[in-house]
């Protein structure tokens, strides 16, 4: 009889202790996702210009998430109209990446030009 009792008790704490060990591993995996209310991040970051010629730039930038962007510039102090799309972009399927790559061509080397990157989430 002394024997039952001890077995409940020993057989309770090996459930318990495997369900915790269980859980600490599931926390330990998913608890950013599991308890965090924050988004992923969209914005664009790490914006660099290069290739930079009289006639040409080439912008670049990360996301954090796979999105669908652009790059909208006009004259310094003017109204911004033009864009221009990511260097991969075909026609006029516009695809979702998580590094853009867009260069400007036809600029006029005696001007100044301002530029604002633009992401599209779906």
């Amino acid at each position: 009889m002394l024997e039952q009792k001890r077995k409940v008790p020993t057989l309770l704490g090996l459930v318990v202790l495997l369900l915790g060990i269980g859980g600490g591993i599931f926390f330990a995996e998913y608890s950013l996702d599991f308890f965090s209310s924050s988004k992923v991040r969209s914005e664009p970051v790490n914006i660099r210009v290069s290739n930079t010629t009289d006639s040409l730039v080439s912008i670049s930038w990360l996301t954090e998430t796979a999105t669908e962007g652009n790059v909208r510039y006009g004259l310094h102090g003017k109204a911004i109209e033009n864009t221009s799309h990511d260097d991969r972009v075909l026609n006029t399927n516009l695809d979702k990446y998580t590094l853009h790559h867009v260069t400007i061509r036809g600029l006029d080397p005696e001007s100044r030009y301002q530029f604002v990157v633009c992401i599209y989430l779906s």
